[in-house]
């Protein structure tokens, strides 16, 4: 198998990626940063666009697009692996998408509803709870329910 062929083959569903996966030695640390780079950046970007003027826009643009690539990845799930495949998107998804999704909620809300809601300090402690707890289970939890998932199927 030369690169071009693995690399054009490779599909996100396919048993011999997810297997690949799941074999592969992960540095805690390494991938800590990594997630930590990726959501806090992400986290940021978003911010830093809900501050513009076009502020409901912006988290209406933010939320449909959310919504489809989680779609499109579900679809795609279903395409390849059927229902299995929509339970792999559960598993690649839960737990820390849940807290994710509070804390981006928490964000959005606010400017959704700017000027008429203030931010205050509780919002503030359970943003960063919710980026926090995110960032733990998907670096120390999620790759345990992977690799669970996985050795069960295959």
């Amino acid at each position: 198998l030369t690169y071009e062929e693995y690399n054009t083959s490779i599909r996100v569903f396919d048993e011999y990626f997810l297997k690949q996966v799941v074999q592969t030695e992960l540095p805690l640390k390494a991938y800590l940063r990594y997630v930590l780079q990726e959501r806090l950046f992400i986290f940021l970007v978003v911010y830093i666009l809900c501050c513009l003027k076009w502020k409901k826009w912006i988290v209406r643009g933010i939320v449909a697009w959310t919504g489809f690539l989680l779609g499109t990845l579900c679809v795609t799930a279903i395409m390849w692996r059927g229902l299995l495949g929509f339970l792999f998107c559960f598993v690649f998804l839960f737990p820390h998408s849940v807290f994710y999704a509070f804390a981006y909620a928490m964000v959005l809300n606010y400017f959704y509803l700017y000027p008429e809601r203030r931010w205050n300090a509780k919002q503030t402690v359970a943003t960063v709870l919710g980026l926090s707890v995110g960032i733990i289970l998907e670096v120390y939890v999620t790759p345990s329910f992977v690799e669970l998932m996985v050795n069960l199927v295959f």
